[in-house]
Formats: C-alpha cells, sequence, structure tokens
C-alpha cells in the first residue's frame, strides 16, 4: 500500500472502490452503505439547479457518515466486527436559486442572529448489520426520530397545526422569542414530541433546534407501508 493511500484510510478520508471491494468475506463483515439526498423543488424551480441541490445533500450525508463512523478498518471494541460507513440522508426545500451553494446557505440562512442552529440534517438511518454504530449516534439524529417527530405535529390532537406553524416561523427569531412561544403553547397544556421543555440540544458547544426540521417537513411528509417521503423532489445517492 502507497503511503499517501495509507495516510487517507489513517484520517478516514479513503473510501475504497466498489470493484475491490467484491470478496465475499469482506462484503459480508462490511456491509453496504448508502447516503442519498432531496432537494424538495416547486414546478417552476430550475430543475439542474434542483439536481445541483440533491448532489450537495447527498455530499452532506456521506462526509457525516464518515465523520467518525468510518476509520479505515477500525475494529467496533464491543461486537469485534470491523465498524463501516452507515446510512445517512439529507434534504432540502429550495426556496430560491442560491440553494444551489447549500452550504453557504444554510451557514446564512439556518443560523439565528444569536447563534443557535436550525437543522440538525443529516439523518442516520438504522438498519440490522450497524455493528454498533447506532450507538455512537444521538437520537435526535435519526431518521426514526424525525420521523416521529412529523407525525406528531401532524395530529391536530397533539396540537393544532397553526401553533406548529408558528413554532416554525419563530425558531428564526431566536432562543429568547421562542421561550416565549412555547410558554404559552405550554400555558395552554400542548406539549413536545418528547414530553420535554426542550427547544434545543447540545451538540459540541452548538445550540441547535430540536424540532426545526420536523416542522420544516410535516405539511409535505406522507407516511406509506413503505413510509417513502413523496413530493416534488429530486433524488441522489
Amino acid at each position: 500500500m502507497d503511503g499517501q493511500k495509507e495516510d487517507r484510510i489513517k484520517d478516514g478520508s479513503y473510501t475504497y472502490p466498489l470493484e475491490k471491494e467484491r470478496d465475499k468475506d469482506k462484503v459480508t463483515s462490511m456491509g453496504f452503505s448508502v447516503c442519498a439526498g432531496i432537494a424538495f423543488i416547486n414546478s417552476h424551480f430550475p430543475f439542474y439547479a434542483g439536481y445541483e441541490v440533491a448532489e450537495s445533500c447527498c455530499e452532506s450525508a456521506k462526509s457525516r457518515a464518515k465523520q467518525d463512523c468510518y476509520k479505515g478498518y477500525s475494529t467496533n471494541e464491543k461486537s469485534g466486527k470491523p465498524d463501516r460507513v452507515a446510512n445517512w440522508v439529507d434534504f432540502h426545500f429550495c426556496q430560491n436559486i442560491q440553494a444551489q451553494n447549500l452550504s453557504v446557505m444554510r451557514a446564512k440562512e439556518y443560523r439565528t442572529s444569536h447563534g443557535e442552529e436550525l437543522m440538525i440534517r443529516p439523518y442516520f438511518i438504522r438498519t440490522d448489520g450497524d455493528f454498533g454504530i447506532e450507538g455512537k449516534v444521538e437520537r435526535e439524529k435519526t431518521l426514526d426520530s424525525l420521523k416521529n417527530a412529523i407525525r406528531y405535529f401532524q395530529d391536530s390532537k397533539n396540537m393544532p397545526k397553526v401553533f406548529a406553524k408558528r413554532l416554525r416561523n419563530t425558531y428564526p427569531q431566536g432562543e429568547f422569542q421562542m421561550e416565549l412561544l412555547y410558554n404559552f403553547l405550554k400555558s395552554r397544556g400542548w406539549k413536545l414530541p418528547d414530553g420535554k421543555d426542550d427547544l434545543y440540544y447540545e451538540d459540541e458547544g452548538r445550540k441547535i433546534a430540536k424540532w426545526y426540521d420536523a416542522l420544516e417537513m410535516f405539511d409535505h411528509f406522507m407516511a406509506s407501508d413503505r413510509e417513502e417521503m413523496p413530493g416534488e423532489g429530486i433524488g441522489h445517492e
């Protein structure tokens, strides 16, 4: 193995090409993983731009998958099996053409003036062969948690949709305004999906909105038997 490739494996930035992973034992132990990006667009949004956004979302998901789940052929302490790249998905609602530069646009529009971040995305997709990777991922970052929160906000018995939309629209105004709104909702008996009072959670010193992703999605999510997320979306893998 050349020194450059070995260095890339050590820092987790190297992915073995599929054709080199056809050995049955390696496929059995490492498994396959898939990351996906989804861009939701309306009928007037340029298709080429939507495709680029979907591709950027996919790259975001891949980057997160490799961040702490793939360290070359590292070994999981509990199972004794090698860790592998997990399955992650990212999505974006395209409101304007500037969404093409996804990372820059998100840093600008999905962070409040007080520094709170609105998005948890991308999300971890749990499978049966994750070899303990699931234990490394916070509950808030799992796709199952996102879907549960979406279903909660979709049910008017849990919270009237007008209030759910007010939560969504108030998040960008910052923590103080969110606390005022939530205290009002709580005084009338409305609760958040997990039954707690936390509107944010801490992640490596960053304060991230717990419910913004679900609130942005709940008008568009329709669960089927296969629990797909339909709509006018462009996918990329």
